[in-house]
């Protein structure tokens, strides 16, 4: 029986790992400068001025982390700064970008940057 509880927990206990990640290995992801992630965009759609941002006459900066899969399409658009507002602008437009695949090892790689917007 003490056999059997403890193959059980070590089944129990991969199966949990697995399921949260630890067993996989993550594709490495490298890190990339704004001015290189603009030039590798390939498509962009600019942030609309939101409208309630012209209505109280708002201006400022917005930016956010973009994560691009190896394939260069937008896996995620994470706020880091700037107005609520603006920043729900650039999350929007940033998802539809499409970028030129970031090498690492001379293999396609993720790859994460972050981007900047003025609102004015």
């Amino acid at each position: 029986m003490r056999t059997f509880n403890a193959a059980l927990m070590s089944l129990t206990l991969c199966a949990l790992a697995g399921s949260v990640g630890i067993l996989r290995a993550e594709e490495p992801t490298v890190r990339v400068a704004e001015g290189e992630m603009k030039k590798a965009a390939v498509a962009k759609v600019n942030p609309d001025f939101p409208a309630m941002a012209r209505q109280l006459r708002l201006s400022g900066r917005a930016e956010v982390d973009v994560y691009v899969s190896a394939d260069g399409d937008v896996e995620k658009v994470q706020p880091l700064s700037g107005n609520p507002i603006f920043t729900g602008a650039c999350v929007a437009a940033v998802k539809k970008w499409k970028f030129t695949p970031f090498k690492a090892d001379g293999k396609p790689t993720k790859a994460v940057g972050s981007i900047g917007f003025d609102f004015r």
